[in-house]
């Protein structure tokens, strides 16, 4: 601030002299240095205001930028624990509630994934499917799970889409709602299944929650085989479900970081339909009015207007406002950010008021001024002019870089301070003014090391660069990185210093995340090879790494198998049909799988399920295919073992003429062959029961035969022996001798 002049009337009157051209000339140009003062400074303050908004709408689109990056940040967590669930259920095909819920149990959903409602699995059921998966959700409730819509009066689709099983554990009721009656759910569902990604629904009410708010459900396909396939109508055909998990969109909002008080944030979802957002489970969609804007306000920090547009949003009484969009499971939403009075405060121009209000007495102290060095006016004025535009420059670059700037003396302790620094650090001018800024910003978790070179620094009066953990007033920790200038004065004595301190939070936390990363990669890796046979070639198919595993099924040494192609260990069971869909498949870069028959060295086959992927450099060429394998050579002896058994068996069958019947005790349900209906003199029929079978009985023989069947089912006998009389077609009695065994 300049220094205060006396005033005129604090002097004594001058005595009175006619006026000269002189002083005529003074005067007109007082005056007119009076008038020009006094527009100058409300010009210069309009001005100042003027930056001041642009420099808040700068900032708000900035933040407007990151609250959009948080905000997909935070969905894509949620879409990984989507993926993560898919690949669990192709690595073990045959999983049930119980498997679901032992892998749910360590995952700490609540702690990790704080927003998560549940998530469940979405069974493909073709109508002729429904009785037997009712049947045995019957035997793990007690009671027969129905299968029912979720939305009355929704569209059928052919097959019936329904809840398998749902985590965490306390929501087993929703087991047997079909998903696909509701229009908005199997919307995101075809989508999903179409893309082969993951897909979200439009806002909707959450059936697992009592929560009176608008939720989101992720949608990611099941698909037979483990991948997903090229073509629309195969990826159809392939389908064998979903796994889904809701979320609310208010906590989706808060892990973004959508909460803050200074900011009035909107999250709109422009085409979702409000009344059938609100509609909730168990009772028919409503519609919009016929003259209803569409679109669904998720996130209304301010509560003033959840149903007004966006351009009403961007249309208010706000100072500044941004607008921008997100794309979040391949639906397009758009964030609105308005400033809030604090937020204003924080950016409010005191310039120009200062400028306003002081436009005035600096115009008469001017024109007084004016009149004593007339003479001198040019020279006062360019010099001014030169000094303004120095401060302006200076005072332009430290109101609009995002970096904070620190001014200190030369003990350490802050004289200056930008609002970059305030906003970063939380703090106010007036708190930081006076302190030490170590002492104020550092925390425990501060590196020690970084904070003794900013102590060795200040002490001998030079610079440095360190990169330091700071935390803000709110207890937020936050990375920057510190460039220190020693300031000098025109005796290169050390005057204080400047900070020039840039934000590099979310560079750290993608470095923390990228070494997270490869731990789990290379943590999963060194699973895979414990329990799996894995080797690795390069494009023309030389093996150029194998485990232990692979040495020990094939009989090779290491140092035999690298160097050398995977025919090595061909056994010429597949034909070249095989091996052309193979190479075909890898070369096109689609990971495949299969079973393959492989010889050991010491000539004995053996059998493994692989799956082989490719993998790409920087560049995108294939650079090796990683194969991984699991010895299926027990299981294959099995089933060549069980093939050997049943047709010696059908030869048996055949060289007796016996008929044969197969009965389940806990459905009633009965299996005979073609031999049992010729011997009544019958047609196959393609279903029957312990009913149809006992209506062909004589009367007289029921009793004894039901006796001799209860025992044979509660365990009091091992077999079952009777001879009985069947009903003929043409009405006489057949005498057949009945064998059975539990």
């Amino acid at each position: 601030m300049a220094d205060t002049a006396p005033t005129p009337s604090s002097q004594p009157a001058p005595p009175a002299s006619p006026a000269t051209p002189t002083d005529k000339t003074g005067g007109v140009v007082a005056l007119l240095v009076v008038v020009m003062v006094l527009v100058l400074g409300v010009a210069l303050g309009r001005w100042i205001d003027r930056q001041a908004q642009a420099a808040l709408q700068a900032h708000l689109t900035q933040e407007l930028d990151a609250a959009s990056r948080r905000l997909r940040w935070a969905f894509d967590r949620y879409g990984n624990l989507l993926l993560g669930v898919r690949a669990w259920m192709h690595a073990q095909p045959d999983v049930d509630w119980r498997a679901a819920r032992a892998y749910a149990g360590p995952l700490e959903l609540a702690e990790r994934f704080p927003a998560l409602t549940g998530f469940a699995h979405i069974r493909r059921l073709p109508p002729d499917a429904v009785a037997p998966w009712q049947a045995a959700q019957a035997q793990r409730f007690g009671a027969a799970a129905q299968v029912r819509p979720m939305r009355p009066g929704g569209r059928p689709t052919p097959d019936h889409y329904v809840i398998d099983w749902i985590e965490p554990s306390g929501q087993d009721h929703l087991v047997g709602l079909e998903l696909s009656s509701d229009p908005i759910r199997w919307a995101a569902m075809r989508q999903a299944v179409e893309t082969g990604e993951v897909a979200v629904t439009a806002p909707l009410r959450l059936a697992n929650t009592d929560r009176a708010e608008y939720g989101l459900l992720l949608v990611l396909p099941l698909y037979r085989g483990g991948w997903t396939p090229a073509s629309v109508a195969q990826r159809w055909e392939a389908l064998e479900g979903f796994v889904v998990l809701g979320v609310p969109a208010l906590e989706l909002a808060r892990e973004a970081a959508l909460n803050e008080v200074r900011y009035d944030w909107h999250w709109v979802d422009p085409e979702a339909s409000r009344a059938a957002a609100a509609s909730p489970p168990g009772q028919p969609l409503a519609l919009d009015p016929p003259d209803a804007l569409p679109g669904v306000v998720l996130l209304d920090a301010d509560g003033h207007d959840p149903t007004s547009p966006v351009a009403a949003l961007l249309d208010s009484g706000a100072r500044a406002a941004a607008l921008g969009e997100a794309i979040l499971g391949q639906r397009r939403y758009q964030l609105v950010v308005r400033s809030t009075p604090a937020l204003e405060r924080q950016w409010h121009p005191v310039g120009a008021w200062v400028v306003g209000v002081g436009a005035l007495p600096v115009a008469l102290l001017a024109g007084w001024a004016t009149l004593g060095v007339f003479r001198l006016r040019r020279e006062q004025r360019e010099r001014l002019a030169l000094l303004q535009g120095d401060v302006q420059r200076l005072s332009l670059v430290a109101r609009h870089t995002h970096n904070a700037i620190i001014l200190t003396d030369r003990d350490g302790r802050v004289t200056w301070v930008n609002a970059a620094c305030e906003r970063i650090t939380g703090y106010t001018a007036d708190e930081l003014i006076g302190q030490v800024p170590g002492r104020l910003l550092q925390c425990p978790q501060t590196d020690p090391q970084a904070v003794a070179t900013l102590r060795a620094a200040v002490q001998a009066g030079r610079g440095c660069e360190v990169d330091i953990l700071n935390r803000a007033k709110d207890g937020r920790d936050y990375w920057v990185n510190i460039e220190l200038i020693p300031l000098r004065d025109e005796a290169d004595r050390v005057t204080g210093f400047m900070a020039v301190e840039v934000d590099i939070t979310e560079r750290v936390r993608t470095q923390e995340r990228l070494r997270a990363a490869l731990a789990e990669a290379q943590a999963l890796m060194d699973t895979i090879n414990r329990h799996a046979i894995v080797s690795q070639a390069a494009p023309d198919g030389t093996i150029v790494d194998a485990n232990a595993a692979f040495c020990a099924i094939s009989g090779y040494t290491r140092d035999e198998l690298i160097g050398a192609p995977h025919r090595i260990v061909n056994s010429g069971a597949h034909d070249a049909a095989f091996w052309h869909d193979f190479w075909d498949t890898i070369t096109r870069g689609q990971p495949w799988r299969g079973e393959i028959c492989n010889r050991a060295k010491d000539g004995t086959l053996y059998w493994v399920d692989s799956i082989v992927a490719p993998i790409f450099d920087a560049q995108g060429e294939i650079e090796r295919y990683l194969s991984i394998r699991f010895d299926i050579t027990p299981r294959k002896r099995a089933e060549a073992a069980q093939r050997e058994a049943q047709q010696r068996l059908d030869n048996l069958l055949r060289a007796t003429g016996a008929a044969t019947w197969v009965l389940d005790p806990d459905t009633g349900d009965a299996e005979t062959d073609a031999r049992w209906w010729t011997m009544l003199g019958e047609a196959p029929l393609p279903r029957a029961s312990v009913a149809t079978w006992a209506e062909r009985v004589h009367p007289d023989d029921l009793p004894a035969v039901q006796l001799a069947l209860q025992a044979l089912i509660e365990g009091v006998s091992e077999t079952f022996e009777q001879t009985v009389r069947l009903r003929h077609r043409d009405g006489h009695w057949v005498w057949v001798r009945a064998r059975a065994r539990l």
